[in-house]
């Protein structure tokens, strides 16, 4: 991530003869989608374990948050429907 930044940030060096207000701008919007791509990859890889796991419910398809997976996991209901898990 950060070789593309570097990239990005050559490549408007060059156009733009360095202008300050374009790499203000810029910087910071790269910075943002990369920390905004990292969060999304974690919350999507969470709730792939939570779906491995068993834990998404078969009668009504509610998936808990992460944060309830250990307390699910003992009881072995669903939160939403009181239906039991197939854990």
């Amino acid at each position: 991530m950060g070789a593309l930044g570097l990239f990005i940030f050559v490549i408007l060096y060059k156009l733009f003869n360095f202008n300050p207000v374009i790499f203000i701008v810029v910087i910071p919007i790269i910075v943002l989608g990369g920390i905004t791509m990292v969060i999304y990859a974690n919350i999507r890889q969470k709730k792939k374990i939570l779906i491995k796991a068993g834990l998404k419910c078969n009668k009504c398809g509610h998936l808990p948050k992460f944060i309830n997976a250990s307390g699910l996991y003992y009881s072995k209901q669903c939160l939403k429907c009181g239906a039991s898990l197939e854990i």
